[in-house]
């Protein structure tokens, strides 16, 4: 009976550790499996974030390649529009130097039919109110040029006597044969003169040396004539520097 109940209690003592042990490897089971969980879910969640950052980075490439685009695109079209706008500005030059020659034929062949005209009006005296320039043409020197106000028939006899007045300063000249008066025609670019840059009136004018560049007319004939304009250099004179302007016909007397 002692051999039995030793037996037995060396059974009961073999089957507790027994226990025990299984109970151990049971934990362990249970905390590998959750260790294993845990990492499962850690590296689902890194394999998540890196797809995510792949996506994240392919959009930025994506998005960086349509920037790319849209930048090559804007500066193509910005060459283009400067070209365009180089290729306006080069044919507004030419149309501006086309209009500037148009204006001087036109401004010639203002010139030229009205001095044809006054050619005409010339062969059958003078009226009041036109204008005219005053010349001696029995002069002796006919190479040199004079300086010829312009002036506007203020009375006519019936013996073609005429009375003037010289619409540079007002002053009026009497008993004026025909002969010496002749039709005022403008003058043509390159005509050398004498402008006043200063006021009308004695003692406010102020004449200086210079050259017509062209003509703007304001009638072809008689005083409205003087409304006109001549686009004139003025030379370098004393003081005054060398310069273009715009002044009036009355205020310019050509050299013929």
């Amino acid at each position: 009976n002692n051999a039995m109940t030793a037996t037995f209690k060396g059974k009961r003592s073999t089957s507790g550790i027994e226990h025990i042990l299984l109970d151990i490897f049971v934990f362990a089971l249970i905390v590998a499996g959750i260790f294993h969980w845990h990492c499962s879910q850690y590296n689902s969640r890194l394999l998540q974030l890196y797809q995510d950052n792949e996506i994240e980075v392919s959009w930025e490439k994506q998005h960086v390649h349509e920037l790319e685009e849209t930048v090559n695109n804007v500066s193509s079209s910005y060459d283009e529009l400067l070209k365009q706008n180089m290729e306006i500005s080069r044919r507004l030059s030419e149309m501006e130097k086309e209009q500037e020659l148009a204006d001087e034929e036109n401004a010639r062949l203002r010139i030229e039919v009205n001095t044809a005209l006054a050619n005409l009006r010339g062969t059958r005296g003078f009226k009041v109110g036109d204008v005219v320039e005053l010349s001696n043409p029995s002069r002796h020197d006919h190479n040199k040029l004079q300086v010829l106000p312009p002036f506007k028939v203020d009375k006519r006899s019936s013996d073609g006597i005429y009375q003037v007045t010289r619409v540079t300063d007002g002053i009026t000249f009497k008993h004026i044969e025909e002969k010496f008066i002749r039709h005022y025609a403008p003058y043509p670019p390159g005509t050398e003169a004498v402008c006043n840059i200063g006021e009308f009136g004695l003692q406010q004018e102020r004449f200086v040396p210079c050259e017509i560049v062209t003509y703007y007319a304001k009638s072809s004939y008689g005083v409205m004539m003087l409304q006109g304009q001549y686009k004139v250099h003025v030379k370098a004179f004393q003081e005054i520097e060398e310069h273009d302007v715009e002044i009036p016909v009355w205020k310019v007397m050509g050299k013929r």
